[in-house]
């Protein structure tokens, strides 16, 4: 069921986990202490922040998101407070947390945070058994990006909700000179959240202390998966560690497709579904895990045994997502991934974690254009490995190897690579061996 909505959207990311992870293993030859401040800190924000009526959407890896709606529908002051409230609460928590010495082996965490208010899709996504909610749309989009640009301790925004929170909250604040042209925003204004005038309750800190203890870190087990793994059997107590093929495939400019439809949310909730069964059903065929969707961005990793898989999975959404007249960019990665699941909300947000997580976010992002697979040189030498001729063939030779094929496309090539083959070896006589 697609819902339109206006709010502000709001991301809080540990903008150095992946480092932190990598110097935890080296060092304490686990990431215990790693996953564990980061459950603390997102459960923390998360029951403040659902004391205050704000919705949480999920926890994706390292980054949590929220919205927050107000009483009214347009942005009003309340819903400004709000956001500057959990934002000053969460660099507060950070704070906490970083000074107990359940933690002092592990770096601080770098906070950044990006916000946006604007109309935007809350759609539930069902197929079969499994359900799963996720947002999609302007604000979600630009608070994303907004917080990617963030340095540690700031808030991001555009200059509505900076002018309505400046005067009674805000003390300390520069204009960001950066463009964003691709959002078409041309305002906005980096918070430091420190200064902030606002109150925190007095009682927050001991709850910060009691969550810290709740779970020790003994209680923290990481098992190895050789093969495969179920999300559903995962917990902050119960995780998995190993080597994996990520998948991420992104719709683009779906942002324009709603807008240009918002009058028909009948026709936009079947398309919404159409494509988000697409990214789903296919990795499931393939023989994937799906991790979880990140607006309409499918997230999915697969064992390295079946990387061919991986990739003919690529090829098929490919397919299948042109057939209803929309692009994806999808970008993979192969490398060591963590994974659990955390937060307040009964540890139902799976997450995987590490640094391969973050570079195959990043080939997504700003490798893969419309139609692009793109996959990276660890990827290359596991398919080189695995001696897969036939797939190595369609991607290019250059640092971030891509290919625009779909499924079917790759199919003929290989049926006309093997039909010339086939006569090569036919009209051959043996004369080379005489």
């Amino acid at each position: 069921m697609l819902e339109m909505k206006k709010g502000i959207h709001l991301y809080i990311n540990v903008k150095n986990f992946a480092s932190i992870v990598r110097k935890d293993q080296n060092k304490n030859n686990d990431v215990t202490h790693a996953l564990h401040a980061l459950n603390v800190f997102f459960k923390c924000i998360e029951s403040y922040a659902k004391s205050m009526e704000v919705t949480i959407e999920k926890v994706t890896g390292a980054r949590l998101h929220l919205f927050i709606e107000g009483n009214t529908y347009n942005l009003n002051e309340e819903m400004v407070k709000k956001l500057f409230q959990i934002s000053k609460y969460a660099v507060h928590c950070r704070d906490i947390i970083m000074d107990s010495s359940k933690y002092k082996s592990i770096p601080r965490f770098i906070v950044q945070m990006g916000a946006c208010y604007g109309k935007f899709y809350y759609y539930k996504f069902v197929c079969g058994k499994y359900e799963e909610f996720t947002s999609i749309g302007y604000p979600a989009n630009v608070g994303a990006k907004l917080q990617s640009k963030a340095e540690d301790g700031k808030l991001l925004v555009p200059y509505d909700i900076f002018n309505i929170g400046y005067e009674k909250y805000v003390f300390n604040s520069i204009k960001g000179t950066e463009s964003f042209a691709k959002y078409a925003l041309s305002r906005y204004y980096i918070i430091n959240i420190n200064s902030l005038e606002i109150e925190l309750p007095n009682s927050i800190d001991n709850k910060i202390r009691e969550e810290i203890i709740n779970v020790s870190l003994g209680e923290i087990i990481f098992s190895n998966f050789k093969t495969s793994f179920s999300f559903d059997s995962l917990s902050v107590k119960n995780c998995k560690e190993g080597n994996a093929v990520i998948l991420m495939a992104d719709i683009r400019n779906s942002t324009k497709m709603y807008e240009k439809n918002n009058t028909n949310l009948n026709e936009m909730n079947l398309k919404t579904q159409e494509f988000m069964e697409i990214m789903y059903s296919t990795i499931i065929e393939f023989y994937g895990i799906h991790v979880q969707f990140q607006g309409d961005r499918e997230v999915a990793v697969f064992s390295p045994n079946n990387v061919k898989k991986a990739i003919l999975a690529a090829l098929m959404i490919q397919e299948k997502i042109k057939n209803i007249h929309l692009n994806v960019g999808i970008g993979i990665e192969y490398g060591m991934i963590y994974a659990s699941r955390i937060g307040v909300r009964d540890e139902k947000d799976n997450v995987i974690l590490g640094e391969s997580v973050d570079k195959c976010d990043e080939i997504e992002d700003s490798k893969a254009k419309c139609g692009d697979t793109v996959i990276s040189k660890n990827v290359i030498d596991l398919l080189k490995k695995q001696n897969e001729k036939d797939i190595l063939k369609i991607f290019s030779k250059e640092n971030y190897p891509k290919t625009n094929q779909t499924y079917n496309s790759f199919l003929e090539s290989k049926r006309v690579s093997k039909s010339i083959q086939n006569y090569y070896d036919k009209s051959y006589n043996g004369a080379w061996n005489e």
